[in-house]
């Protein structure tokens, strides 16, 4: 892509045809054709006014942006995601350096004083400094591989003709397109925020907020972006035109679920589920995704209001993901009382000093790598916790029946039907005893 010469076109779609075989997409402006790869048809129509960005031949787009709503198509030969700063990986090194020399240290002291009742001070000096060389030449090496390799050099140009402000790659993050059930499109960024905000400020003012913007994260790493596309809605109503999907065996999907479709207050509504068991009539309670996909608006929660609940199969066990201050003490104190009844057997048995020696080792070694871990995702880990946003939003929107939580459900699960002894993993009969 050497002297790459960029151009830009923009109109009105005047028809659009998808090739399923290629997942390629054609739009046609002003009778020509432009086509670029896409998973899904559905988000380029008839009559969107878009800006096109193009090199060479018409078919070699490079962008496609949706006036309209700020939908934009960027293809990842010329600009992606990618999270992997460099001033970040260089501090990750430098971090997790540090962490090595701290547990060496601490480590061989406790062994030489164990074994020798002193400290050979330069022989610690000697790993010390071994392991601060090993760290300054990944870094020489990291910085000389990334200065001579720009990734994406053409992005810059990209982003001045779409007339919005120039995104970095971890910026970019922060925009991927989801389908209502909170799928990554590949190749696909919600820039309505970036759009709205690029019409109301110059180049600068809008760089430095949307700088900001991107920088500030909620508790569960989420930006201000993040958390208005993520957000769910509660409905009450009649559901109809039940249509149940048994999604077919594949080698990815060994136990797959049924997608289930029906309407709800006149939206399409869709779900994945072990079995269903509300008919066609019913009143049901549901959350819904805010906004909906080709398939329509995704179900987090369903309640029929009498017996049967259903849950997004992932909800019920997201609450043991998370890994903080709480969660590192509860391991430690876990592991010293594992460590301990181990190291009482063998110090009374075999050699009192060494075990000891060894179990206040391991310890250390456990103690210092949990703190390290927990500091770890703090400063280093970017990836939204969207499961913990879902489910505290559906606890905010719903009023399950008295003495229901979510964090009990399990003890209501249905027992499936096509495998008796096995519990189904979306249902729940609230008429069961526990």
């Amino acid at each position: 892509m050497e002297n790459l010469t960029m151009r830009c076109v923009e109109g009105t779609v005047e028809a659009t045809l998808y090739d399923k075989n290629t997942q390629q997409l054609r739009l046609v402006i002003d009778q020509i054709n432009y086509t670029f790869p896409l998973k899904s048809y559905f988000y380029f129509k008839v009559g969107d006014h878009v800006r096109i960005i193009f090199h060479g031949k018409y078919d070699e787009i490079d962008a496609v942006l949706k006036l309209d709503n700020g939908l934009l198509y960027l293809n990842h030969a010329i600009y992606q995601v990618n999270s992997k700063k460099l001033s970040n990986q260089v501090y990750k090194i430098w971090f997790s350096t540090f962490w090595i020399i701290l547990i060496l240290v601490l480590e061989l002291g406790i062994y030489q004083l164990v074994m020798d009742s002193t400290v050979y001070y330069f022989d610690i000096f000697q790993y010390v400094f071994g392991m601060c060389c090993l760290s300054i030449l990944l870094t020489c090496f990291y910085i000389v591989h990334r200065l001579s390799n720009p990734p994406y050099q053409y992005a810059v140009q990209v982003f001045k003709l779409l007339q919005l402000p120039h995104l970095e790659q971890q910026q970019l993050q922060y925009f991927r397109m989801t389908n209502s059930y909170f799928e990554v499109i590949p190749d696909l960024y919600f820039m309505e925020f970036v759009l709205n905000i690029s019409k109301k400020h110059n180049l600068i003012q809008s760089q430095a907020l949307l700088e900001r913007m991107c920088n500030e994260r909620n508790s569960e790493n989420l930006t201000e972006f993040q958390v208005l596309k993520f957000k769910l809605q509660a409905q009450k109503g009649t559901i109809g035109n039940i249509q149940s999907q048994k999604i077919p065996l594949s080698a990815k999907d060994t136990d797959p679920l049924f997608e289930i479709r029906a309407t709800l207050n006149g939206l399409p509504i869709y779900g994945y589920f072990d079995e269903f068991y509300v008919k066609n009539g019913q009143n049901v309670d549901v959350v819904l995704t805010e906004f909906p996909d080709e398939k329509g608006y995704y179900i987090w929660y369903l309640y029929d209001q009498k017996r049967y609940l259903y849950l997004d199969e992932d909800q019920p066990t997201i609450l043991s993901q998370h890994h903080g201050w709480a969660e590192c003490v509860i391991m430690i104190i876990v592991m010293a009382a594992v460590l301990f009844f181990i190291w009482l057997f063998f110090a009374l048995i075999v050699d009192f000093v060494f075990f000891s020696y060894l179990y206040f080792a391991i310890m250390l070694l456990i103690i210092l790598y949990q703190v390290a871990l927990v500091f770890y995702k703090r400063k280093f880990d970017t990836e939204a916790k969207m499961e913990f946003y879902i489910y505290n939003q559906i606890t905010a929107l719903i009023k399950p029946p008295k003495n229901i939580y979510l964090s009990n459900l399990i003890l209501y699960k249905i027992d499936r039907d096509e495998a008796f002894e096995t519990k189904s993993r979306t249902g729940y009969d609230l008429t069961l005893k526990p």
